[in-house]
């Protein structure tokens, strides 16, 4: 009988995302040392031989793991087109989307606090995530020019810089909100705070890349609104 190919594609990219699914768990809860490649086939409902089939190592699985983590962060960002938008909406839009992203995606965050414990070595060995990183990247810096040019916007910032602090608003807010909810005695992660910090780190951000001009014509337009 024919062979059908697409079928056993399916399939096996079946398998790969129940064992990345069931890794994602196990390395985001245990960390890459704590976790068990006997616990993710359990969980997977794959056997460890097709595990190594699939990713030769427990090493290239947590380093697929960390890829597919970043995918996700981009696809939550899929819809995020700020390019012909003017300069204040798309920095708005940019900021809020990348807050909600993280928010959305605790897995991420401790995932990547683990990574950074091992020195980014697993991530260094990613083929993709450049190319991940580089199109969102330029879009920041088309859109920084664009403000310079319309005057809103101050000269000289760094895309890479920016997007560092927006993703570190967050990224600190969630990966430390258990510590710092005994520090400051506040609930951070109710709806109402959590929408509260959103609305802090857009205008912490349009505050600094916004010229003093552009910031004092904004708030007498919100003030007129009022």
């Amino acid at each position: 009988m024919p062979k059908k190919p697409l079928k056993t594609t399916s399939k096996a990219e079946r398998t790969k995302k129940n064992i990345l699914d069931a890794a994602t768990t196990e390395f985001s809860s245990k960390g890459f040392d704590g976790a068990r490649i006997d616990e993710i086939a359990k969980r997977s409902k794959a056997n460890k031989s097709m595990i190594y089939h699939y990713f030769d190592s427990k090493e290239n699985l947590f380093t697929a793991v960390l890829e597919n983590a970043y995918v996700g962060l981009r696809e939550y960002q899929r819809d995020l087109s700020i390019v012909g938008l003017k300069p204040v909406d798309g920095m708005t839009k940019l900021t809020g989307y990348t807050y909600d992203a993280f928010m959305q995606m605790p897995d991420l965050i401790r995932l990547l606090n683990n990574e950074n414990l091992h020195k980014g070595v697993h991530l260094r060995k990613s083929k993709n995530m450049r190319e991940m990183y580089d199109p969102l990247l330029v879009n920041v810096g088309e859109l920084l020019r664009h403000g310079v040019k319309e005057g809103v916007f101050r000269k000289n910032i760094d895309p890479v810089n920016l997007y560092i602090s927006i993703a570190s608003l967050v990224y600190h807010y969630v990966s430390n909100h258990h510590t710092l909810e005994v520090a400051v005695e506040r609930e951070l992660m109710s709806e109402e705070r959590i929408a509260e910090r959103r609305e802090h780190v857009i205008d912490m951000v349009l505050s600094f890349c916004m010229t003093n001009r552009a910031v004092s014509a904004t708030r007498k337009d919100f003030s007129n609104a009022l």
